[in-house]
C-alpha cells in the first residue's frame, strides 16, 4: 500500500493529519506538484485523475479522494474513532 502525497497541498495534508492521529505509518511517495510530477506519465499511470492524495492498495485498487482515504483507514483501524462511534 502506498500513499501518493504532495507536501504543500491541503487535501494530502488532511490525510497526513488523520494518519498521525490514528498512529498509522504508511509508505509515501512524494509528488512535486510545483514541477508538474502529477502530469507525468509515471503518475498518470497510477492515477489518471492526476490528483493527490492517492492511495494505491496492494490489490491495485486506487482511492483518490482524501475523505475516502480517511474512511478506508477508519474502517481498518476504528480506534480511536475520528468519525465518531455512532451516527
Amino acid at each position: 500500500m502506498k500513499l501518493f502525497d504532495a507536501e504543500w497541498a491541503p487535501s494530502p495534508r488532511r490525510v497526513r493529519i488523520f494518519l498521525a492521529e490514528k498512529g498509522i505509518e504508511i509508505d509515501r511517495v512524494m509528488v512535486d506538484l510545483k514541477v508538474g510530477e502529477h502530469l507525468r506519465e509515471e503518475f498518470t499511470a497510477v492515477n489518471p485523475q492526476r490528483q493527490t492524495p492517492a492511495l494505491l492498495l496492494d490489490d491495485g485498487t486506487l482511492i483518490d479522494d482524501s475523505l475516502g482515504i480517511c474512511r478506508y483507514f477508519e474502517a481498518l483501524q476504528p480506534e480511536p474513532p475520528l468519525f465518531g462511534a455512532t451516527p
